[in-house]
């Protein structure tokens, strides 16, 4: 997706984000951490969830797929993420 200045829209979120107050960014940080990561008691529950989610064929085939766009290979990869998102299933 391109956005008005015509670099990608997660550039210029990255650029925005940038610009916050370190303080603001860490608080902000802070505050998502605390309630969306698993308690302590529950991480191997919740890491075990995942990884089992990761090998479910919906998951291989997303994944396969950004192996052969560039993941690990192309450092452009991670600028263009967002193009990229809603195409993962496409061939």
């Amino acid at each position: 997706m391109i956005g008005k200045n015509g670099g990608s829209i997660g550039l210029e979120r990255q650029r925005r984000i940038a610009s916050f107050d370190r303080r603001a960014i860490a608080a902000a940080k802070n505050l998502v951490n605390h309630v969306s990561l698993p308690s302590a008691d529950r991480l191997l529950d919740a890491i075990t969830s995942f990884e089992t989610a990761l090998t479910w064929p919906e998951a291989q085939q997303r994944i396969q797929n950004v192996l052969q766009r560039g993941l690990q290979r192309d450092s452009d990869f991670e600028t263009r993420w967002t193009e990229v998102l809603g195409t993962l299933l496409e061939t």
